[in-house]
């Protein structure tokens, strides 16, 4: 009877600690998972909720595990994404974006974190562009069609 106590107060600690990250208490949603058992959910939602607290050298290892649940994949995944643009690896997180987009193509957490990290690159491709060759036609060619849109 103990055992099964203890059971239900784990799990029930467990839902708490992804309510807690749901409800945006992210330091408070890491604490509680850090003392439930290990299992995909908490391992997902421990490392979500690192993340987003500035932890994401802690958080990678679980995030780039390969989850049975794909909820919990396609959650790890867009995580691993944020971990890797706020570390400034774009290259490394395209292909994480690209089997997401194929594994959810109407998911629009997906195709949302997906449109930011192609922006991204975009952006960061422009930058280089610009330092590089600044008096090159493709600069000009690239402002003037900035400056259209605009």
């Amino acid at each position: 009877m103990t055992l099964g106590i203890s059971l239900l107060l784990l799990l029930q600690s467990l839902e708490h600690g992804v309510e807690q990250f749901h409800g945006g208490e992210y330091a408070a949603a890491r604490q509680t998972l850090a003392g439930t058992p290990p299992s995909e959910t908490r391992d997902v939602f421990l490392s979500l909720a690192e993340a987003a607290t500035g932890q994401c050298t802690t958080a990678m290892p679980r995030l780039q595990r390969e989850y049975k649940d794909a909820n919990l994949r396609r959650l790890a995944s867009l995580g691993l994404i944020q971990c890797l643009l706020a570390q400034h690896r774009v290259a490394d997180a395209l292909p994480i974006a690209g089997r997401l987009e194929r594994e959810f193509p109407s998911d629009a957490d997906v195709l949302y974190q997906s449109a930011r990290l192609h922006m991204r690159a975009f952006n960061d491709a422009v930058n280089r562009m610009f330092e590089r060759t600044p008096a090159s036609f493709r600069v000009n060619q690239l402002s003037g069609e900035i400056f259209e849109l605009q």
